[in-house]
């Protein structure tokens, strides 16, 4: 999902692409069947005998069958590289930066992202801005207010602008 509520597409030449596991996919898939088959345990424990009982156990059984197939899938660690916000309608940009192993939220403008870092303030180590984006001073401000470091992506690209910002 992106910052703006919409779904991200895979990049078909990226760890989302046929055949290959996205980062961490493994990890997060055990943690939701795990949850998963926790509330169906307290379920079989706590239902009385009836159907509600015996649809808590087809819960139980379908996990405990979903967690064998998900030990079977590579693990793929996440990538490390850096937390990005990205300011302005960027999709080239926002892959570049995936495929360079950060992680990117999007924000459409500058009072969505001023916004974002006044709600979070640590969840990004830097905002990177493509264009002119409508309210750039709003964002400026909270940056320099947060202590964030603000970039601006030119000609030599994200990667090369998170690199001069973080470098």
């Amino acid at each position: 999902m992106t910052a703006s509520g919409g779904p991200k597409a895979p990049d078909p030449d990226g760890p989302a692409g046929e055949g290959k596991v996205p980062p961490g996919f493994a990890h997060d898939l055990g943690n939701l069947l795990t949850a998963i088959h926790g509330y169906a345990t307290l379920l079989v424990e706590d239902l009385g005998d009836g159907m509600p009982r015996e649809f808590a156990k087809r819960i139980l059984q379908a996990t405990e069958e979903a967690r064998a197939l998900a030990a079977t899938l590579p693990r793929v660690p996440r990538r490390k590289g850096s937390r990005v916000l990205l300011v302005g309608a960027a999709d080239a940009e926002a892959r570049a930066l995936e495929a360079a192993s950060h992680e990117v939220a999007r924000a459409p403008s500058g009072v969505e992202a001023a916004s974002a870092l006044a709600a979070a303030p640590g969840a990004w180590d830097a905002v990177l801005v493509v264009g002119e984006p409508a309210g750039l001073p709003a964002l400026e401000a909270r940056c320099r207010l947060s202590g964030m470091r603000l970039g601006r992506v030119g000609e030599a690209g994200p990667v090369a602008a998170l690199a001069a910002l973080t470098g």
